[in-house]
């Protein structure tokens, strides 16, 4: 479960966009954006990758990509050093 009200709201709205267009650059970056805030970087990174298949100058991708790619390092190293803990979570329930 998301626990933001705006972060629901605006997954909501990528999947209303992706229900009509499964490949909506726009919706898709919007729900990287988000599952990346969420720290769920592998399935923003799945979702960055349709992203470029279909519009691989899109605006702000790399830079994005990189970011998760980055964060997604940094949490490995903390998982590495701590283990996984309560409350870690490799999933998403919307």
């Amino acid at each position: 479960m998301v626990p933001d009200p705006e972060l629901r709201r605006l997954l909501h709205l990528c999947e209303e966009r992706l229900n009509s267009d499964p490949h909506d650059p726009d919706a898709l970056f919007a729900k990287a954006a988000v599952y990346g805030h969420l720290g769920l970087y592998a399935d923003a990174l799945e979702f960055l990758q349709v992203v470029s298949a279909k519009e691989s100058g899109y605006p702000g991708l790399e830079r994005f990509r990189r970011r998760i790619v980055k964060e997604m390092g940094q949490t490995i190293a903390f998982q590495t050093s701590f283990g996984d803990g309560p409350g870690w979570h490799g999933g998403l329930e919307i």
